[in-house]
């Protein structure tokens, strides 16, 4: 997705979560507004969305998609306990969903987000090793 498009895009994920009872494609929806303002730089308003999508959908593809999100991003920004919360609990989550999402790369194209179901447990317990390495505990 372009820059100068995030605003539009926006404004119709905002309209979409709030008209749509479909869990998926408001889990979806609060996915892209988290990836759309972090792109951004919007680290509290991605977080809102990633959790949201989490809170009220949690058993969807994109649940999953924005607990792993929430956890690289809150990793990168040394936020080490959010970090920990996101991936635990997409650690402790059934992932079989995990293929049924697509997500949208750095280019602005889209792609199965993961082949496998293990691959979300997998990159949890790889983040939560090592933010206990970062504290200097053991996992």
């Amino acid at each position: 997705m372009i820059d100068y498009r995030y605003p539009r895009a926006l404004k119709r994920l905002e309209e979409l979560v709030a008209k749509t009872t479909d869990p998926e494609i408001r889990a979806h929806a609060l996915y892209l507004q988290g990836d759309i303002r972090s792109r951004k730089g919007w680290l509290e308003p991605a977080l809102e969305s990633f959790q949201r999508a989490i809170d009220d959908h949690p058993s969807t593809a994109f649940a999953l998609e924005s607990a792993l999100a929430g956890a690289r991003l809150t990793y990168s920004k040394r936020q080490l306990d959010r970090s920990s919360t996101f991936a635990r609990w997409l650690y402790d989550q059934d992932t079989q969903l995990a293929s049924e999402a697509r997500i949208i790369t750095e280019d602005g194209a889209t792609k199965h987000a993961y082949a496998t179901q293990w691959h979300h447990q997998d990159e949890a317990a790889w983040i939560l090793a090592w933010i206990e390495k970062r504290r200097g505990t053991e996992p």
